[in-house]
Formats: structure tokens, sequence, C-alpha cells
């Protein structure tokens, strides 16, 4: 199952999880009707003990049916609004802390750590980090919208416990659900189902204020707060069956995506060992994988591992698959014996790079890539570019590791990567910043130039979107203002060059959605104007891909044909940036099943000459990640 195929069984599953939710309140409706002309015909519904049953009454049934669909339609709906924010929100109301990426604690540094390469290596902005340092047991989650609004947390027992490799494997696993959007679908759970758990609440609430209320009152006037207390009972009651409902909802979504995303972990990292040994620690360490936070419910099917303490409604109604049988699929000879866990890990950092390796690997300025290849390499990732992450890693100055983690440091990256080799070019795009830039900060560019200069031309893309989350400190003010300066340095010699165009549109495309500045709200987009957005992304990109016009020509009716259409008679357009920026605007709003022959075409319109630059890989890449298809970077072409 690839990308595509992968989003569109998650909207059928969507279909469903919606299917079940109507079907769960039909029966808390049900249920809640029986619950409230059971407390009245007990009550004689005037607050009487000991009266006559009341009769069957529709609108009474109608009544209550509505106030039980409000309150649960109300109350999903402002869950959905408290989570709008993705991912952040989630962690949030776990406990969860913002890892701060100047820490200098070595666990969470090595998390960072981990997590960066992940993202590197699959195309995707690196997700805000979180700890929850209150949990003790061993446990992590992704959570979002998207890519672009996701975040990752692990419990402090993790990040005590866990190995090197038991992390990356657990960090690959939570990756898989990001880059196959199963966050989606989980956030929007969350918001539907906190409606029905919402009902014991309110019960809990009618119980004890009903509770209080005859205690205050004598026993001849207490009637009325009895009926609170029934009606309270009945709502908890009435609540729990909501849970039941919630659990079961949860168990039909989740558990084979949790098969799906072990191995999805062992693709990425080609390490079984490394996840089956983090199961293994989790089955025997003594606090296991529970959440102890109040809302661990509400997202208890966002875990890596089950959080919730099973005893009421046992190991069938679990959101996860048993532990053994998740070992037994990552390491056949596992026989089901665990030891006890202990503390063993180790905080230096690991290198997946033997020392020959480290010297024997040069890149030139080309990349190898099929363009047959792009579609199945969408969403995901694989061993040899996270090895490929590593070398980068290495190759990349101490100093501007540092610089990337502050939003100081994260601005002069950004622009001395923009800062021109010329020297009288350079010199004019630092004059046009004199005024847009505070005076320290232009200083900081210009001896950041000297370290950039050392990065690989393959590596400067990746290093640009490891400045992105420290840029999401900055306001959005300064935010505006980073654009304007970034639009000026780019047009200062009047010459767009590929990798400029590349540099902005990343940065635009994972920064404007933090600062509010782009919507994720779907829109419909017919069919004309799909096709005129299609033409026009795949001319500019045939154009950028090739210097021969007959060459661009045939390779733009090549893509054009991928999308099932024939070229029209006439000269091969010429789009501007701006028209490809508004093409690519778009077509981001087509449903992902329409967006696969969009990128198949993409990839043959500017790989088909198999003599491909960085700064060509470099476009086509951004302008698929910008449609909301995450891509790896290609490797580059390496010479012993």
């Amino acid at each position: 199952m690839n990308f595509f195929e992968h989003q569109d069984w998650a909207r059928r599953r969507t279909g469903l999880l919606v299917l079940l939710f109507v079907v769960a309140v039909v029966l808390v409706v049900l249920v809640a009707n029986v619950a409230v002309f059971a407390v009245l015909s007990v009550s004689g519904g005037d607050g009487r003990a000991g009266a006559e049953a009341i009769d069957f009454s529709w609108p009474l049934f109608a009544g209550v049916g509505f106030a039980v669909v409000a309150l649960i339609g109300g109350a999903s709906g402002t869950k959905m609004l408290s989570l709008r924010r993705g991912g952040g929100a989630v962690a949030e109301m776990l406990g969860g802390r913002l890892v701060n990426e100047m820490s200098d604690d070595p666990d969470e540094q090595r998390l960072v750590n981990v997590v960066s390469e992940m993202a590197i290596a699959s195309g995707t902005p690196v997700p805000l980090i979180y700890v929850l340092d209150g949990e003790q047991g061993i446990n992590a989650f992704a959570a979002g919208h998207g890519v672009e609004d996701a975040a990752v947390a692990v419990t402090r027992g993790a990040l005590e416990q866990f190995t090197r490799d038991e992390l990356q494997g657990v960090i690959a696993h939570e990756f898989s659900h990001i880059l196959n959007r199963d966050v989606r679908l989980n956030t929007r759970l969350t918001g539907l189902l906190f409606g029905i758990l919402v009902l014991s609440v309110a019960g809990r609430l009618l119980l004890r204020g009903g509770a209080h209320a005859r205690i205050g009152r004598s026993n001849d006037r207490g009637g009325g707060a009895g009926a609170a207390v029934a009606i309270g009972l009945a709502l908890m009651i009435v609540g729990y069956i909501g849970v039941f409902f919630g659990r079961l909802i949860k168990q039909a979504v989740s558990r084979q995506r949790e098969y799906l995303a072990d191995a999805s972990a062992v693709q990425f990292t080609r390490n079984p060992e490394g996840l089956a040994s983090a199961l293994k620690r989790i089955a025997g360490y003594a606090e296991g994988s529970v959440i102890e936070a109040p809302a661990a419910e509400e997202v208890s099917h966002f875990f890596f591992a089950d959080g919730m303490r099973s005893a009421f409604f046992g190991k069938l109604l679990s959101t996860h698959p048993p532990l053994q049988e998740r070992i037994r699929r990552l390491d056949p000879s596992f026989d089901g014996s665990i030891d006890e866990a202990t503390t063993t890990h180790s905080t230096a950092p690991v290198s997946m790079l033997s020392a020959d390796m480290q010297d024997g690997i040069e890149a030139d300025d080309r990349v190898v890539a099929a363009p047959s290849s792009v579609v199945g390499s969408v969403g995901t990732t694989d061993a040899d570019r996270m090895v490929y992450d590593d070398i980068m890693e290495i190759e990349i100055p101490a100093a501007i590791r540092t610089l990337l983690k502050s939003p100081f440091g994260a601005v002069s990256v950004l622009f001395a990567l923009l800062l021109d080799d010329d020297d009288a070019r350079r010199e004019q795009q630092l004059a046009l910043l004199d005024g847009q830039l505070q005076p320290a900060v232009i200083q900081e560019i210009i001896r950041t130039y000297q370290q950039v200069t050392l990065v690989d031309r393959h590596a400067r893309l990746p290093v640009a979107d490891l400045a992105m989350p420290a840029l999401r400190a900055v306001s959005q003010n300064q935010y505006e203002q980073l654009l304007h300066a970034l639009d000026i340095v780019i047009d200062a010699d009047d010459h767009l060059s590929l990798h400029e165009y590349a540099i902005r549109t990343i940065v635009r495309y994972r920064m404007d959605r933090h600062f509010g500045l782009r919507t994720a709200r779907a829109r419909h987009v017919g069919e004309s104007e799909a096709n005129a957005a299609t033409e026009t992304l795949l001319a500019g990109l045939a154009r950028i891909g090739h210097d021969d016009e007959r060459q661009a020509s045939s390779a733009y009716a090549a893509a054009l044909r991928k999308t099932g259409r024939a070229v029209r008679s006439g000269q091969l357009p010429n789009p501007s940036a701006s028209e490809i920026d508004r093409a690519i605007a778009s077509l981001s709003h087509l449903p992902m099943r329409r967006k696969q022959s969009i990128v198949d075409a993409c990839a043959h319109s500017v790989l088909a000459d198999a003599d491909v630059t960085v700064e060509e890989a470099e476009l086509l890449r951004v302008a698929i990640v910008a449609l909301g298809c995450p891509l790896p970077p290609f490797l580059p072409a390496a010479t012993a």
C-alpha cells in the first residue's frame, strides 16, 4: 500500500468512524431515555418517591434525545476547536512540556537529534517535540492534523529507559503515523468521542450536586434532590456505556494501524531489533506503558503502546494489539519470555556509519532518480537516506548546528544560504538588508556565510528545513518582516535561481500555516482550474529540467499524458514563478487520489533526461512537498 492508497484507505476509515459514531450516539440516546423514564417512573415525575409509573411519551423521548445529542455535539465541537492548532494541543492536554533545542539534558538532546534525523530523511518538517515529565510509564505518541502541525511526545520513562536504537525505532513508528496521516484520523476521533465521554462527567457532577443538595434539605423536601441524584447516576451509567462504545470504535480504527506502523518503522530503519527491543522493554518494565494523566482515556488511541489500565474492560477492548504479538511479528524467534527491564541506555551519540563509510563517500552535483520511483517514495523513507543524513550531519559544521537551535541563529543561516557566491552581488544583497534587519543580525549573516560555504550543496535545503523549528518562536510580525527581507535578497539581481525559489517555497510552505497565513481548510477545485494548474506546473518543471526546447516539449507532453490528457497544439508554455506558485496552491486542495497522477507527471517532467542537478531535484521535491505529499530527499550520485 503506497502513500496515496493509504490516504484513500484512511478516507474510507473516516467514513466508518462517522458511521460507528452515529450508531453509538443512537444507542446512547436510547439508553438515556430508558434511564430517564425509569427515574421518572420511580419518582412519578414530580420528585415524590413511590408514585405510579408514568406512560411513555414521544415528546419526552424526543426532548431527552435532543438534549443528549446537543450535549454530545456541543462537547465534540468544543473539543475539536481546542485541537485545531494541532499536535501541540494534544501533548499539552497530557501535561507535555515543549523541549528546548538548546537543552543541556543529554536525554532530551538525543531525542531532538533522533526526531530531526527522521524528519529530514522523510522530507517532513521537524515536528514539535514534547516530554511528559510526570509520566514514568514507557510510552510515546504523535498527534496533529498532518505533517505541518504534528508533534511527537515521549514520556520521561521512555526517555530514561530506551537505548538510542530503541528510541529510533519508536520515533520511526510514530513518523509512520504522521506520514500516513493516521494522526489526522486520531485527532478527529478524539473530538467526536469526547462528546460521548463527557456524559459520564455530566452525570458525576449532577450526582455530586444532588447529593450535597439532599444533605442540606429536610427529608420532606428532598425529593427533587433525590431525583437529581438518580438522574446523575443514570447519566454516569450512560456515560460509561459511552466509554465502552468509544473503546470499541478506537479498537476498530487503531489495532491494524499499529501493525502497519511497526512494519513501516522497520522499513525506515532497517533495524527490527530496535523496535522489538523497545516493546520487550515495555513488557518487562514495572511501570509498563500506563499514562496517568486524567486526559489519557480521551487520547488512548494515539499511544505507541496501550496507555490505559485495562481492568475495567479487560484486554478485549484494548486499543492496541498484545505486546507479545507485536514482538513476535518483528522477532520470529521470540519465545514469549520477558526479563525485567533495567536502565542501561547510553546517552552518547551513535553514528549509523562505520569509519570507512564516513571517509569514503563524496557527493557530486548530480542526483540519481528514476521518474517511476518517485510515487512509491512519497510518504516514506529508508535506511539509505537515514545513513546519508548521518553523513550530512557529520559534514554540517558544528557552528551551523548550534546556530540552528535559536531564532537569531536560524535567521542568520537562512539568509546566509541565499547570499550569492559573487562578491559584488553578495555586497549588494547585504546593502539591501540594511534597515530591514538589525545590524547584529547582518553581522552574524556575514560570519555565518563562511560556514555555509563548507556545507555540501546536497545538504543546503535540509539545513534550511532544520531552521524551521527555531523560527516558530518568532512573532507573526517578525515572520512577515522576515519574508519581506527574504524577497529583497532573492530579487536583488532580478533573477530567481532554482535554489532561491526552493528555499523561499519551503519556508512559506513550512511556516505560513503556523502563523495563520495559510488555511488548512480544503476548497473545491473545478476541473478546468485543475487542468490549467496542472499544465502550468508541468510546463514550468519541464523547462527547468531541460535546457533544450525540444527536450522540454517532449518531457512536457509525456508528463501530461501521465495525467490522462494529451498535449494541446502550440508552443510550450513559459510560466513565471508566481504562476507556478498559484498552480501549486490550487492543486494542493485536490483529493489525494487525484494527486498521485500529478506527482508522477511532475517526476517525469523533470527526470526524463536522467541528468538531474541538485537544484533541479530540490525544485521538484519542494513542488511535490507543497502539494501536500511528503517526499524524502533524492540521494546524490556518490563515488568511493
